[in-house]
């Protein structure tokens, strides 16, 4: 099939703007990153919730919307307290609440709209408030930059994925929810992953890690990435839509974007946070 060269233009110029936006926003500080993580879970949430509500299912998009945004931006309450993580905890729990007393006042709700609503939330916006804390953990240019390359680990995965597959797949992996993905594609994904994670090392000694760690790693977020993009296809053929939003020419929605990174966020932060205990339990720098 021959390719479209103005839907290629468009799909290359709205990946470039989000990798520009998003890579940025991480880069320059803390409460840049923090913004950007907020307002991202904002709209994958709103994405996620409209599909539910195409299919006609009744959660409350606005509420779960706002609910997503305030969850990682809260953090900047307490950036460098003990409690940082309280915040987010606290505005979930209020929004459950809030969201509890419409579904008892609005009796067309059911308990499945409320259960769509919560989980939207926690699924969007507590993933990309790890991969903030990221950020934290590390302060200044490396830490700008660690979290630049976890970034492009993760979306390297999808290129060399679809680059392996496409020059050598032959074994579907999930044909019923993903019939394009192969397992040549998912170890080329994960050794693109596994690359940009041993750059980490090279160029942010402070990371706290050494290449053994990071090549681990990186095949482990690797494959973790894949069952985000897995899970959230699922998501899309249990609504029956193809994509989750039309936010980005040629790519669909921001969630489409994201559905790696939310899984890889929480596990390259227990993985960075990790690595000084692994190295003291074994006895040698990793």
């Amino acid at each position: 099939m021959a390719i479209n060269g103005n839907d290629l233009f468009k799909r290359i110029c709205a990946g470039a703007i989000y990798i520009g936006i998003t890579g940025a926003c991480t880069f320059i500080s803390w409460w840049s990153c923090v913004v950007c993580m907020g307002v991202t879970a904002a709209i994958c949430c709103h994405e996620f919730l409209q599909m539910a509500k195409r299919e006609g299912f009744k959660p409350f998009v606005l509420l779960g919307t706002i609910a997503a945004g305030v969850i990682p931006i809260s953090m900047l309450a307490d950036t460098y307290g003990v409690h940082i993580i309280a915040w987010p905890l606290g505005v979930s729990f209020v929004a459950a609440v809030v969201i509890l007393l419409l579904f008892v006042r609005h009796i067309e709700r059911t308990g499945v709209d409320v259960a769509l609503t919560i989980f939207g939330f926690l699924y969007c916006a507590f993933p990309l408030a790890a991969f903030a804390l990221i950020r934290l953990h590390l302060h200044g240019f490396e830490g700008g930059l660690m979290c630049v390359l976890i970034l492009l680990s993760v979306w390297m995965n999808d290129v060399f994925a679809y680059l392996g597959g496409s020059a050598f797949g032959k074994h579907k992996f999930a044909p019923k929810i993903s019939p394009k993905k192969t397992w040549e594609g998912i170890i080329f994904g994960m050794v693109g992953s596994m690359l940009f994670w041993l750059l980490i090392p090279l160029f942010c000694p402070d990371c706290g890690f050494g290449y053994v760690w990071a090549a681990l790693s990186g095949l482990v977020c690797g494959a973790v990435g894949i069952m985000g993009d897995l899970t959230e296809s699922r998501f899309k053929r249990s609504f029956n839509v193809k994509d989750s939003g039309n936010l980005m020419p040629g790519h669909g929605g921001l969630l489409d974007r994201s559905d790696s990174l939310l899984f890889v966020s929480v596990v390259a932060y227990l993985l960075v946070v990790a690595a000084p205990y692994a190295s003291a339990f074994v006895g040698i720098a990793l």
